[in-house]
């Protein structure tokens, strides 16, 4: 399946997938399979400005919204959906990101707040 992720997405997938708990060895290659599906390219690190020091990736400005398409199988796709959707570390500065990026996984997003 065709899912189409800003370098910010990605590079927080990339996150998620890294600190997700996985209980079995089927989880353990799943991950793997999914980190492998995430990299980004020589190409699209150049493009993107993208480095890594000390564990955080940062990119040059302006990249963060910067799309690309990536072909993951179902169970990569299924494997990345629960491990955002079971994701504790969301902050609040990063909603409207967070959000976007769980509708496009399809994880269901409802908007429970009340009106008062």
């Amino acid at each position: 399946m065709e899912l189409e992720l800003t370098v910010w997405q990605r590079v927080m997938m990339v996150t998620i997938v890294q600190t997700t708990r996985c209980n079995d060895v089927k989880m353990l290659r799943l991950a793997l399979r999914a980190l492998d599906a995430l990299e980004f390219s020589e190409e699209e690190r150049e493009v993107a400005g993208l480095v890594e020091e000390a564990g955080q990736m940062r990119w040059k400005l302006g990249a963060a919204e910067t799309a690309y398409t990536l072909e993951l199988e179902k169970p990569i796709l299924r494997f990345v959906r629960n491990a955002a959707e079971a994701f504790q570390g969301w902050q609040g500065g990063q909603a409207a990101q967070a959000l976007d990026l769980l509708g496009k996984l399809g994880v269901k997003v409802e908007d429970d707040a009340e009106d008062n």
